[in-house]
């Protein structure tokens, strides 16, 4: 509701109020997922990385051949865990941020096409 002056606020019915609010919330659990995926794919690379002066990855053997290793680490989502880094530091751009809401059906197939109402 941040895109909307307090006084179109006030003038919104409260069911249209309760639908943007349910809306966003959706958007947000889409998008938190979404981070930790890309998330758990960064790590997976990571992984799999040879590093000079290692004979074997060290990520992997911390992860491997300790107690810290679990078969998922890494590998699940969690709608309870609120992932806290941001598009920016995983080089996520608007472009791919709406590119993903429609995907999900949360922007129209034509959103590129929509103009401001004026």
């Amino acid at each position: 509701m941040r895109g909307l002056t307090p006084e179109q606020i006030n003038t919104e019915p409260v069911e249209e109020r309760r639908k943007i609010c349910a809306f966003h919330a959706k958007a947000q659990r889409v998008l938190n997922l979404w981070k930790q995926q890309l998330v758990n794919q960064l790590f997976e690379q990571l992984c799999y990385i040879q590093l000079k002066n290692f004979p074997k990855n060290p990520f992997d053997i911390v992860l491997n051949d300790t107690c810290i290793g679990v078969k998922n680490f890494g590998k699940k989502t969690d709608e309870t865990f609120t992932c806290d880094i941001t598009f920016a530091e995983l080089r996520v751009n608007r472009l791919e941020i709406i590119k993903k809401l429609i995907s999900v059906d949360l922007l129209p197939e034509n959103f590129f096409e929509l103009k401001k109402p004026t």
